[in-house]
């Protein structure tokens, strides 16, 4: 979802003004980046996102600047045989929008206040007026995002992208739409400020997750910069809820902090719990936490990844948070971690072999 934090910043950037959206919205073959990939071009030719390697992009502001001139969007097929030696193609919706408009304000709500909801990208329809990306569906407000009647008769299918987190392509009767599932930024809470909780809250933010360290008052913040920090002094101040799309890590290497911290978080929905440390020390953890208050379920106890982190090999601060991160970003994700050469079918998930039938 960095990319499409980055373009929401882009937009909100300046003024309101017009810019062109460009989207993936159908592939065949093999591509570079996967259907509902998205990059937005400013008037003045900055940009945000990215649908390729770089070999797109500069073509892409070229035909961005006519639209946003002319109003009219456009279907363009790159053939990445040529461009890239992969063997498919991939079709591009440029389109012009305005920067503060219905989608964009869309995706601010998604993410501040951390909601799914689902784009519709029209990029075939019965007239140039069908074609463009509009809110559809969202949790809060369910359909009544839908924007003509043309539009509502795709809501049927929201459901189905929303379930499944992956968006979806539509195709019935000379109509295509993209049904682009959003989700909030992944939201990591680190439970410690010591010396090795910087790479690690470091490398969430590079992917664009929301980062909260509940560090000690006394602790040093200086390698926490432009991060939430909360000073804690007690586990039982922090002031922050959960939900599938958060993950929090204890890692305070203080015994009693860290049961505390433990306690209060195998009781909330977290999507990835991780405690840093032998399994031995785990076990006298939860002891402490049985023998002080209760015995902790075994629901919340599948949840917990102890030690944290995918078996890379770390040995480093460094390394250590390489590996929570990518365990992290694959129970997020529902991937196995495995490695690619060893992945049957193609390296992304195939959104655009799903072909529904749209309700008439």
């Amino acid at each position: 979802m960095k990319d499409l934090d980055d373009i929401l910043r882009l937009a909100q950037s300046g003024s309101r003004d017009r810019a062109a959206l460009a989207t993936i919205v159908r592939t065949h073959g093999s591509s570079y980046r996967a259907v509902g990939t998205r990059m937005l071009v400013m008037r003045d030719g900055t940009s945000a996102g990215a649908l390729s390697a770089g070999c797109l992009e500069e073509d892409v502001r070229e035909r961005g600047s006519n639209v946003i001139a002319t109003g009219r969007a456009m279907l363009v097929p790159y053939d990445t045989r040529r461009l890239f030696g992969c063997d498919g193609r991939i079709d591009v919706l440029i389109e012009r929008v305005e920067t503060d408009g219905a989608w964009a304000q869309f995706l601010a709500v998604c993410f501040e206040k951390r909601r799914r909801g689902v784009l519709l990208t029209v990029f075939e329809g019965q007239s140039l007026d069908d074609l463009g990306t509009s809110p559809l569906f969202s949790e809060d407000f369910g359909s009544a995002q839908a924007d003509g009647e043309f539009r509502l008769r795709f809501t049927a299918e929201a459901a189905t992208a929303l379930a499944s987190g992956q968006s979806v392509v539509v195709e019935q009767d000379g109509a295509g739409a993209l049904l682009h599932a959003v989700e909030p930024p992944v939201h990591l809470v680190v439970a410690g400020g010591a010396y090795d909780a910087a790479p690690l809250a470091t490398f969430a933010s590079t992917l664009g997750w929301r980062v909260t360290v509940l560090a000690r008052p006394e602790d040093d913040r200086s390698a926490f910069a432009g991060m939430e920090i909360l000073p804690v002094t007690a586990p039982d101040e922090w002031p922050l809820s959960a939900d599938e799309r958060t993950a929090a890590v204890v890692m305070t290497h203080h015994f009693g902090r860290d049961a505390a911290f433990l306690r209060q978080m195998l009781q909330l929905p977290f999507g990835y719990l991780g405690l840093l440390g032998p399994r031995r020390r785990r076990e006298r953890l939860l002891q402490a936490i049985d023998t002080e208050f209760h015995p902790v379920a075994a629901p919340a106890l599948a949840r917990l990844h102890n030690p944290a982190g995918l078996d890379l090999g770390a040995e480093t601060p460094q390394e250590i948070a390489l590996a929570i991160v990518a365990e992290i970003q694959a129970v997020m994700a529902g991937s196995a971690a495995g490695f690619l050469r060893a992945r049957k079918g193609p390296i992304h998930r195939r959104s655009d072999a799903v072909e529904l039938t749209a309700s008439p």
